[in-house]
Protein backbone atom coordinates (compact mmCIF):
# COMPACT_ATOMS: atom_id res chain seq x y z
CA UNK A 1 0.00 0.00 0.00
CA UNK A 2 2.86 2.35 0.82
CA UNK A 3 4.40 1.85 -2.63
CA UNK A 4 1.06 2.42 -4.33
CA UNK A 5 0.57 5.66 -2.42
CA UNK A 6 4.06 6.84 -3.31
CA UNK A 7 3.54 6.01 -6.98
CA UNK A 8 0.15 7.67 -7.30
CA UNK A 9 1.29 10.86 -5.56
CA UNK A 10 3.71 11.52 -8.42
CA UNK A 11 0.61 12.16 -10.56
CA UNK A 12 -2.05 13.68 -8.27
CA UNK A 13 -2.56 16.18 -5.43
CA UNK A 14 -3.98 13.79 -2.83
CA UNK A 15 -4.64 10.08 -2.49
CA UNK A 16 -6.22 7.60 -0.10
CA UNK A 17 -5.98 3.81 -0.05
CA UNK A 18 -8.58 1.81 1.87
CA UNK A 19 -8.14 -1.91 2.44
CA UNK A 20 -10.63 -4.29 4.02
CA UNK A 21 -10.29 -8.01 4.66
CA UNK A 22 -13.53 -9.72 5.63
CA UNK A 23 -14.28 -13.15 7.01
CA UNK A 24 -17.83 -14.44 7.47
CA UNK A 25 -19.01 -17.65 9.10
CA UNK A 26 -22.83 -17.99 9.07
CA UNK A 27 -24.60 -21.11 10.31
CA UNK A 28 -28.24 -21.81 9.49
CA UNK A 29 -30.57 -24.18 11.33
CA UNK A 30 -34.03 -25.18 10.19
CA UNK A 31 -35.96 -26.78 13.04
CA UNK A 32 -33.62 -29.41 14.45
CA UNK A 33 -31.19 -29.64 11.53
CA UNK A 34 -28.08 -27.75 10.49
CA UNK A 35 -28.94 -26.67 6.98
CA UNK A 36 -25.93 -24.66 5.88
CA UNK A 37 -22.48 -23.49 6.91
CA UNK A 38 -21.00 -21.00 4.48
CA UNK A 39 -17.53 -19.70 5.35
CA UNK A 40 -16.00 -17.07 3.09
CA UNK A 41 -13.12 -14.63 3.01
CA UNK A 42 -12.65 -11.59 0.77
CA UNK A 43 -10.12 -8.78 0.37
CA UNK A 44 -10.74 -5.46 -1.33
CA UNK A 45 -8.86 -2.22 -2.03
CA UNK A 46 -10.19 1.18 -3.01
CA UNK A 47 -8.12 4.07 -4.28
CA UNK A 48 -9.45 7.63 -4.12
CA UNK A 49 -7.50 10.46 -5.67
CA UNK A 50 -7.84 14.19 -6.16
CA UNK A 51 -6.10 14.95 -9.43
CA UNK A 52 -4.22 18.07 -10.38
CA UNK A 53 -7.44 19.70 -11.59
CA UNK A 54 -9.09 19.11 -8.22
CA UNK A 55 -11.36 16.32 -9.45
CA UNK A 56 -12.19 13.24 -7.40
CA UNK A 57 -11.44 9.81 -8.84
CA UNK A 58 -12.24 6.34 -7.52
CA UNK A 59 -11.23 2.79 -8.41
CA UNK A 60 -11.34 -0.59 -6.68
CA UNK A 61 -9.60 -3.93 -6.91
CA UNK A 62 -9.31 -7.25 -5.14
CA UNK A 63 -5.52 -7.09 -5.41
CA UNK A 64 -2.75 -4.51 -5.43
CA UNK A 65 -1.19 -6.49 -8.25
CA UNK A 66 -3.66 -4.90 -10.67
CA UNK A 67 -1.35 -2.55 -12.56
CA UNK A 68 -4.26 -0.53 -13.94
CA UNK A 69 -5.62 0.61 -10.54
CA UNK A 70 -4.00 4.05 -10.77
CA UNK A 71 -4.93 4.34 -14.42
CA UNK A 72 -8.59 3.63 -13.69
CA UNK A 73 -8.65 6.12 -10.80
CA UNK A 74 -7.15 8.80 -13.09
CA UNK A 75 -9.76 8.04 -15.74
CA UNK A 76 -12.52 8.30 -13.14
CA UNK A 77 -11.17 11.68 -12.00
CA UNK A 78 -11.22 12.98 -15.55
CA UNK A 79 -15.00 12.82 -15.40
CA UNK A 80 -15.36 13.28 -11.65
CA UNK A 81 -16.71 16.17 -9.61
CA UNK A 82 -14.48 18.95 -8.43
CA UNK A 83 -13.87 18.87 -4.70
CA UNK A 84 -12.16 20.90 -2.02
CA UNK A 85 -11.85 18.10 0.52
CA UNK A 86 -8.60 17.29 2.25
CA UNK A 87 -8.13 13.72 3.37
CA UNK A 88 -7.93 13.67 7.20
CA UNK A 89 -4.76 13.03 9.17
CA UNK A 90 -6.04 13.04 12.77
CA UNK A 91 -5.59 9.90 14.88
CA UNK A 92 -8.75 8.56 16.52
CA UNK A 93 -9.64 7.02 19.88
CA UNK A 94 -9.68 3.38 20.82
CA UNK A 95 -13.15 1.91 20.39
CA UNK A 96 -14.48 -1.37 21.78
CA UNK A 97 -15.38 -3.08 18.52
CA UNK A 98 -13.30 -6.27 18.36
CA UNK A 99 -14.10 -9.18 20.67
CA UNK A 100 -11.32 -11.81 20.85
CA UNK A 101 -13.96 -14.41 21.71
CA UNK A 102 -15.74 -13.81 18.41
CA UNK A 103 -12.43 -14.03 16.55
CA UNK A 104 -11.75 -17.43 18.12
CA UNK A 105 -15.22 -18.88 17.50
CA UNK A 106 -15.09 -22.01 15.35
CA UNK A 107 -17.85 -23.64 13.34
CA UNK A 108 -18.17 -26.17 16.14
CA UNK A 109 -18.61 -23.40 18.72
CA UNK A 110 -21.37 -21.71 16.73
CA UNK A 111 -23.12 -25.00 15.99
CA UNK A 112 -22.99 -25.89 19.68
CA UNK A 113 -24.58 -22.58 20.64
CA UNK A 114 -27.25 -23.18 18.02
CA UNK A 115 -28.01 -26.66 19.35
CA UNK A 116 -28.39 -25.24 22.85
CA UNK A 117 -31.05 -22.87 21.53
CA UNK A 118 -32.70 -25.68 19.58
CA UNK A 119 -33.01 -27.85 22.68
CA UNK A 120 -34.69 -25.05 24.63
CA UNK A 121 -37.10 -24.31 21.77
CA UNK A 122 -38.05 -28.00 21.43
CA UNK A 123 -38.94 -28.14 25.12
CA UNK A 124 -40.95 -24.93 24.96
CA UNK A 125 -42.94 -25.94 21.87
CA UNK A 126 -42.24 -29.32 20.18
CA UNK A 127 -44.40 -28.35 17.19
CA UNK A 128 -42.55 -25.08 16.50
CA UNK A 129 -41.27 -24.55 12.95
CA UNK A 130 -38.46 -22.02 12.72
CA UNK A 131 -35.30 -20.87 11.00
CA UNK A 132 -32.33 -20.01 13.20
CA UNK A 133 -29.25 -18.16 12.00
CA UNK A 134 -26.07 -17.49 13.95
CA UNK A 135 -22.91 -16.04 12.51
CA UNK A 136 -19.73 -14.14 13.05
CA UNK A 137 -17.90 -11.58 10.93
CA UNK A 138 -14.37 -10.24 11.19
CA UNK A 139 -13.24 -7.09 9.39
CA UNK A 140 -9.65 -5.90 9.23
CA UNK A 141 -9.38 -2.35 7.94
CA UNK A 142 -6.36 -0.27 7.00
CA UNK A 143 -6.44 3.34 5.77
CA UNK A 144 -3.43 5.14 4.32
CA UNK A 145 -3.53 8.63 2.83
CA UNK A 146 -1.43 11.55 1.67
CA UNK A 147 -2.18 13.57 4.82
CA UNK A 148 -0.07 11.16 6.87
CA UNK A 149 -2.87 8.94 8.15
CA UNK A 150 -1.67 5.36 8.53
CA UNK A 151 -4.10 3.44 10.72
CA UNK A 152 -5.71 0.05 11.02
CA UNK A 153 -8.30 -1.59 13.20
CA UNK A 154 -10.18 -4.86 13.54
CA UNK A 155 -13.93 -5.12 14.02
CA UNK A 156 -16.03 -8.17 14.83
CA UNK A 157 -19.76 -8.82 14.67
CA UNK A 158 -21.89 -11.61 16.06
CA UNK A 159 -25.50 -11.98 14.98
CA UNK A 160 -28.46 -14.12 16.03
CA UNK A 161 -31.73 -14.18 14.11
CA UNK A 162 -34.72 -16.48 14.58
CA UNK A 163 -38.01 -16.64 12.67
CA UNK A 164 -40.98 -18.89 13.33
CA UNK A 165 -43.15 -20.14 10.50
CA UNK A 166 -46.79 -21.06 10.07
CA UNK A 167 -47.88 -24.37 8.53
CA UNK A 168 -48.05 -22.72 5.10
CA UNK A 169 -44.42 -21.57 5.45
CA UNK A 170 -45.10 -17.87 5.93
CA UNK A 171 -43.30 -15.94 8.65
CA UNK A 172 -45.03 -15.57 11.99
CA UNK A 173 -42.64 -13.90 14.46
CA UNK A 174 -38.98 -12.85 14.36
CA UNK A 175 -36.31 -11.78 16.81
CA UNK A 176 -32.88 -10.48 15.82
CA UNK A 177 -29.85 -8.84 17.41
CA UNK A 178 -26.27 -8.01 16.51
CA UNK A 179 -23.25 -6.68 18.41
CA UNK A 180 -19.48 -6.54 18.04
CA UNK A 181 -19.17 -8.90 20.99
CA UNK A 182 -20.42 -12.41 21.59
CA UNK A 183 -23.84 -12.77 23.22
CA UNK A 184 -26.68 -15.26 23.53
CA UNK A 185 -30.47 -15.39 23.70
CA UNK A 186 -31.28 -16.45 27.25
CA UNK A 187 -34.18 -18.64 28.36
CA UNK A 188 -36.46 -15.65 28.97
CA UNK A 189 -35.92 -14.28 25.47
CA UNK A 190 -36.65 -17.64 23.87
CA UNK A 191 -39.77 -18.00 26.02
CA UNK A 192 -40.93 -14.60 24.77
CA UNK A 193 -40.25 -15.71 21.19
CA UNK A 194 -42.37 -18.85 21.59
CA UNK A 195 -45.13 -16.91 23.36
CA UNK A 196 -45.51 -14.48 20.46
CA UNK A 197 -45.38 -17.32 17.94
CA UNK A 198 -48.25 -19.01 19.75
CA UNK A 199 -50.18 -15.75 19.91
CA UNK A 200 -49.72 -15.52 16.14
CA UNK A 201 -51.96 -18.54 15.63
CA UNK A 202 -55.01 -16.37 16.26
CA UNK A 203 -55.41 -14.02 13.28
CA UNK A 204 -57.33 -10.78 13.80
CA UNK A 205 -58.48 -8.09 11.38
CA UNK A 206 -58.98 -4.55 12.66
CA UNK A 207 -61.08 -1.64 11.50
CA UNK A 208 -59.63 1.51 9.99
CA UNK A 209 -59.23 4.21 12.60
CA UNK A 210 -57.00 5.67 15.29
CA UNK A 211 -55.11 3.22 17.54
CA UNK A 212 -52.26 3.33 20.04
CA UNK A 213 -49.07 1.88 18.57
CA UNK A 214 -46.13 0.25 20.32
CA UNK A 215 -43.18 0.22 17.94
CA UNK A 216 -40.90 -2.59 19.07
CA UNK A 217 -37.14 -2.36 18.46
CA UNK A 218 -37.38 -4.34 15.23
CA UNK A 219 -39.92 -1.89 13.78
CA UNK A 220 -38.12 1.31 14.79
CA UNK A 221 -35.72 1.64 11.88
CA UNK A 222 -38.19 3.34 9.48
CA UNK A 223 -38.63 6.08 12.09
CA UNK A 224 -34.89 6.49 12.73
CA UNK A 225 -34.13 6.32 9.02
CA UNK A 226 -36.47 9.20 8.20
CA UNK A 227 -34.84 11.37 10.84
CA UNK A 228 -31.40 10.41 9.51
CA UNK A 229 -32.47 11.44 6.00
CA UNK A 230 -33.61 14.76 7.43
CA UNK A 231 -30.23 15.46 9.06
CA UNK A 232 -28.12 14.02 6.23
CA UNK A 233 -25.69 16.67 5.07
CA UNK A 234 -26.52 16.06 1.43
CA UNK A 235 -30.24 16.64 2.05
CA UNK A 236 -29.43 19.73 4.12
CA UNK A 237 -27.08 21.17 1.49
CA UNK A 238 -29.72 20.77 -1.20
CA UNK A 239 -32.28 22.62 0.92
CA UNK A 240 -34.69 19.68 0.84
CA UNK A 241 -34.95 18.83 4.53
CA UNK A 242 -37.74 20.04 6.84
CA UNK A 243 -34.91 20.50 9.36
CA UNK A 244 -32.96 23.10 7.40
CA UNK A 245 -31.94 26.05 9.61
CA UNK A 246 -33.55 24.53 12.70
CA UNK A 247 -30.56 23.66 14.87
CA UNK A 248 -31.33 24.55 18.48
CA UNK A 249 -35.10 24.19 18.04
CA UNK A 250 -37.24 21.77 20.04
CA UNK A 251 -38.62 19.39 17.42
CA UNK A 252 -39.54 16.36 19.57
CA UNK A 253 -40.86 15.46 23.00
CA UNK A 254 -38.18 16.24 25.64
CA UNK A 255 -38.14 12.51 26.49
CA UNK A 256 -36.50 11.84 23.12
CA UNK A 257 -32.72 11.72 22.67
CA UNK A 258 -31.28 10.21 19.49
CA UNK A 259 -27.55 9.94 18.83
CA UNK A 260 -25.26 8.71 16.10
CA UNK A 261 -22.48 6.96 17.96
CA UNK A 262 -19.66 5.08 16.21
CA UNK A 263 -17.89 4.87 19.60
CA UNK A 264 -20.79 2.99 21.24
CA UNK A 265 -19.16 0.05 23.09
CA UNK A 266 -19.68 -3.14 21.09
CA UNK A 267 -22.10 -1.61 18.59
CA UNK A 268 -22.26 -3.44 15.27
CA UNK A 269 -21.06 -0.33 13.40
CA UNK A 270 -18.59 0.89 16.02
CA UNK A 271 -15.10 1.82 14.79
CA UNK A 272 -12.41 4.42 15.53
CA UNK A 273 -12.73 5.89 11.99
CA UNK A 274 -15.35 6.18 9.33
CA UNK A 275 -14.64 4.84 5.83
CA UNK A 276 -12.91 8.10 4.83
CA UNK A 277 -10.48 8.06 7.74
CA UNK A 278 -12.29 10.75 9.73
CA UNK A 279 -12.14 10.29 13.49
CA UNK A 280 -15.25 8.75 15.06
CA UNK A 281 -17.22 10.98 17.41
CA UNK A 282 -20.51 10.60 19.22
CA UNK A 283 -22.98 13.15 17.90
CA UNK A 284 -26.30 14.07 19.47
CA UNK A 285 -28.84 14.41 16.69
CA UNK A 286 -31.71 15.25 19.01
CA UNK A 287 -31.03 15.89 22.70
CA UNK A 288 -34.02 16.03 25.03
CA UNK A 289 -36.17 16.98 22.07
CA UNK A 290 -33.83 19.68 20.70
CA UNK A 291 -32.19 19.36 17.27
CA UNK A 292 -28.44 19.51 17.86
CA UNK A 293 -26.50 18.29 14.83
CA UNK A 294 -26.56 17.33 11.18
CA UNK A 295 -24.44 14.44 9.86
CA UNK A 296 -21.66 14.87 7.31
CA UNK A 297 -19.14 13.02 5.24
CA UNK A 298 -16.10 14.95 4.00
CA UNK A 299 -17.67 16.36 0.85
CA UNK A 300 -20.96 17.38 2.49
CA UNK A 301 -19.05 19.03 5.37
CA UNK A 302 -17.02 21.17 2.95
CA UNK A 303 -20.16 22.26 1.10
CA UNK A 304 -22.01 23.11 4.34
CA UNK A 305 -19.11 25.11 5.75
CA UNK A 306 -18.69 26.42 9.28
CA UNK A 307 -19.88 24.10 12.06
CA UNK A 308 -19.88 20.93 9.97
CA UNK A 309 -17.94 18.01 11.43
CA UNK A 310 -17.20 15.03 9.17
CA UNK A 311 -17.22 11.47 10.45
CA UNK A 312 -20.14 9.83 8.67
CA UNK A 313 -18.56 8.96 5.34
CA UNK A 314 -19.60 5.33 4.87
CA UNK A 315 -19.28 2.70 2.15
CA UNK A 316 -22.86 1.68 2.83
CA UNK A 317 -26.47 2.40 1.83
CA UNK A 318 -29.80 0.85 2.80
CA UNK A 319 -29.37 -1.71 0.05
CA UNK A 320 -25.68 -2.41 -0.37
CA UNK A 321 -22.26 -2.12 1.19
CA UNK A 322 -18.74 -3.02 0.21
CA UNK A 323 -15.50 -1.93 -1.32
CA UNK A 324 -17.16 -0.79 -4.57
CA UNK A 325 -19.36 1.78 -2.78
CA UNK A 326 -18.09 5.35 -2.82
CA UNK A 327 -18.16 6.89 0.67
CA UNK A 328 -21.18 9.09 1.31
CA UNK A 329 -22.96 10.47 4.36
CA UNK A 330 -24.69 7.69 6.32
CA UNK A 331 -25.32 6.75 9.94
CA UNK A 332 -23.11 4.54 12.10
CA UNK A 333 -24.97 3.30 15.20
CA UNK A 334 -28.17 5.38 15.17
CA UNK A 335 -29.48 5.03 18.72
CA UNK A 336 -32.73 6.10 20.34
CA UNK A 337 -31.68 6.23 23.99
CA UNK A 338 -33.78 4.13 26.38
CA UNK A 339 -36.26 5.44 28.92
CA UNK A 340 -37.52 3.95 32.15
CA UNK A 341 -40.61 2.01 31.07
CA UNK A 342 -40.83 -1.76 30.73
CA UNK A 343 -42.50 -3.38 27.76
CA UNK A 344 -45.09 -4.89 30.11
CA UNK A 345 -45.95 -1.42 31.46
CA UNK A 346 -46.47 -0.16 27.93
CA UNK A 347 -48.85 -3.00 27.08
CA UNK A 348 -50.87 -2.41 30.24
CA UNK A 349 -51.26 1.27 29.28
CA UNK A 350 -52.90 0.42 25.96
CA UNK A 351 -56.69 0.26 25.89
CA UNK A 352 -56.82 -0.64 22.21
CA UNK A 353 -53.76 -0.70 20.02
CA UNK A 354 -51.18 -2.69 18.09
CA UNK A 355 -47.68 -3.90 18.96
CA UNK A 356 -45.73 -3.50 15.71
CA UNK A 357 -42.85 -5.97 15.72
CA UNK A 358 -42.00 -6.08 12.02
CA UNK A 359 -42.90 -4.04 8.96
CA UNK A 360 -42.71 -4.21 5.17
CA UNK A 361 -41.92 -1.30 2.87
CA UNK A 362 -40.11 0.77 5.47
CA UNK A 363 -37.99 2.58 2.87
CA UNK A 364 -40.85 3.71 0.64
CA UNK A 365 -42.82 6.96 0.57
CA UNK A 366 -41.74 10.56 1.11
CA UNK A 367 -38.90 9.79 3.51
CA UNK A 368 -37.44 13.31 3.34
CA UNK A 369 -40.69 14.77 4.68
CA UNK A 370 -40.77 12.13 7.42
CA UNK A 371 -43.95 10.49 6.14
CA UNK A 372 -44.51 6.75 6.44
CA UNK A 373 -47.09 4.15 5.51
CA UNK A 374 -45.93 0.82 6.87
CA UNK A 375 -47.46 -2.56 6.13
CA UNK A 376 -47.55 -4.43 9.43
CA UNK A 377 -45.78 -7.72 8.74
CA UNK A 378 -45.83 -8.78 12.38
CA UNK A 379 -48.21 -7.04 14.76
CA UNK A 380 -50.37 -7.94 17.75
CA UNK A 381 -53.68 -6.54 18.90
CA UNK A 382 -53.83 -5.23 22.47
CA UNK A 383 -57.15 -4.67 24.24
CA UNK A 384 -57.41 -3.43 27.81
CA UNK A 385 -53.74 -4.19 28.41
CA UNK A 386 -53.86 -7.79 27.10
CA UNK A 387 -52.39 -9.20 23.90
CA UNK A 388 -55.15 -10.92 21.93
CA UNK A 389 -53.57 -12.25 18.74
CA UNK A 390 -51.83 -11.41 15.48
CA UNK A 391 -53.07 -8.51 13.38
CA UNK A 392 -53.28 -9.21 9.65
CA UNK A 393 -53.87 -7.04 6.60
CA UNK A 394 -53.21 -3.71 8.28
CA UNK A 395 -51.07 -0.62 7.77
CA UNK A 396 -49.97 2.17 10.10
CA UNK A 397 -49.20 5.64 8.78
CA UNK A 398 -48.05 8.98 10.06
CA UNK A 399 -45.09 11.35 10.15
CA UNK A 400 -42.05 10.93 12.37
CA UNK A 401 -42.04 14.63 13.25
CA UNK A 402 -45.46 14.05 14.79
CA UNK A 403 -44.64 10.61 16.24
CA UNK A 404 -41.64 11.78 18.24
CA UNK A 405 -43.56 14.78 19.55
CA UNK A 406 -46.40 12.63 20.84
CA UNK A 407 -44.50 9.60 22.18
CA UNK A 408 -45.66 8.93 25.76
CA UNK A 409 -43.51 5.99 26.89
CA UNK A 410 -39.98 4.84 26.00
CA UNK A 411 -38.76 1.36 26.90
CA UNK A 412 -35.76 0.57 29.04
CA UNK A 413 -34.22 -2.15 26.83
CA UNK A 414 -32.12 -1.51 23.72
CA UNK A 415 -32.03 -4.01 20.87
CA UNK A 416 -30.71 -3.79 17.34
CA UNK A 417 -32.99 -2.81 14.49
CA UNK A 418 -32.37 -4.03 10.95
CA UNK A 419 -33.06 -1.88 7.89
CA UNK A 420 -33.70 -3.86 4.70
CA UNK A 421 -30.50 -5.97 4.70
CA UNK A 422 -28.25 -4.53 7.39
CA UNK A 423 -28.28 -3.29 10.94
CA UNK A 424 -29.32 0.35 11.30
CA UNK A 425 -29.07 1.14 14.98
CA UNK A 426 -30.44 0.37 18.43
CA UNK A 427 -33.79 1.31 19.91
CA UNK A 428 -36.16 0.50 22.75
CA UNK A 429 -39.90 0.03 22.29
CA UNK A 430 -41.90 3.26 22.19
CA UNK A 431 -45.61 3.94 22.71
CA UNK A 432 -47.34 6.49 20.48
CA UNK A 433 -51.07 7.16 20.97
CA UNK A 434 -53.70 7.55 18.29
CA UNK A 435 -51.91 6.83 15.01
CA UNK A 436 -53.85 6.11 11.84
CA UNK A 437 -54.35 2.42 11.08
CA UNK A 438 -55.83 1.18 7.82
CA UNK A 439 -57.49 -2.14 8.55
CA UNK A 440 -59.39 -4.75 6.53
CA UNK A 441 -62.27 -5.53 8.88
CA UNK A 442 -65.65 -4.53 7.44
Amino acid sequence: MEKLLKDVLTQVQQAEIYRIEEEALPVQFSNDQVMRVNAKKTVGYSLRIIDNDGRLGFATSTSLEREDLIERALLSAKYGDRTEICFPGETGPEVECCDPLVVKLTVEDIVKQGWEMVEILKKLDPALNYDLNLGKEIQRVKILNSSGLDVGYDRTNFTIGITSRAEDGFREFSDWDTYSKHFSFDQARLERFVKFHQLSQKKIKVKTGKMDIIFNSGASWPLLMRLAVGVNGQTINRGLSPLNDRLGEEIFNPQVTIVDDPTYPWGFASAPYDDEGSVSRRKSIVEKGVLKNYLFGLDDAIIYGEGAVAGNGMKKTLFEKGIDIKPATYVSNCILLPGEDTFEQMVKNVKRGIIVNGIMGGHTGNTIAGEFGLNIGSGFLVEDGEIKGKVVDAMVSGNIYDVFKRVTMIGNELHATQAVFYGYGYAPAILVPELTVAGSQD
